[in-house]
């Protein structure tokens, strides 16, 4: 790279020069060769710059050069961003799928204590509503007293047994465990036969 720098400026220096020659002024031309040269390292960057605020997710302009190697180098990146989006949106496909099939509730819930997704057991157990619970305050819908404390305190190394939300014949048992940056996994089992 270093060296393509190198050689376009002494080609652009040697252009100028003759074309210097050529109207009696070295320096003139020199000047308008280095100029040329800046304007067109000027009219990539503007580009680059163009295609990174427009849309990157279209196909990424052509450069030349040391600038075409950055062009070349966004492009693998942002290929290789794409394949990794799309592996974590299959693993979290199979993973909510697969977690349908579980008995025990499970709610995914954000740093916030806000409902980020929930599986149908925990929709039973709990009597969320994907239209009208998505993004509201866990509290807000399970408002005992217990749970309120339980979960504002962030001490979750015993579960927590309380009534059901929906009918108060139905125990439940909720575990919660905090995840990534103070996201929290909430775990419901119905444990009315236990008791």
């Amino acid at each position: 790279m270093l060296f393509f720098y190198f050689r376009s400026i002494l080609l652009c220096l040697l252009v100028g020069a003759l074309l210097g020659i050529l109207f009696n002024s070295l320096a003139w031309g020199v000047v308008l060769a280095l100029g040329s040269l800046l304007g067109w390292h000027y009219h990539q960057i503007y580009l680059l710059s163009h295609w990174l605020e427009q849309n990157p997710d279209s196909e990424i302009p052509e450069g030349l050069g040391a600038l075409g190697n950055i062009f070349d180098d966004i492009y693998r990146l942002q290929k290789r961003h794409a394949q990794s989006q799309a592996q974590l949106k299959a693993i979290l496909r199979r993973m909510q799928k697969s977690s349908t099939a579980l008995k025990e509730g499970v709610v995914m819930l954000n740093a916030q204590g806000n409902l980020d997704w929930w599986n149908t057991a925990a929709k039973r157990l709990l009597g969320l509503k994907r239209s009208q619970d998505q993004g509201n305050a866990i509290t807000n819908l399970v408002r005992h007293p217990r749970f309120l404390r339980y979960f504002l305190n962030r001490n979750y190394t015993d579960p927590l047994k309380l009534p059901s939300p929906l009918d108060r014949n139905i125990s439940l048992e909720i575990s919660i465990t905090e995840i990534g940056k103070n996201d929290r996994l909430l775990i419901v089992r119905d444990i009315t036969l236990l008791h």
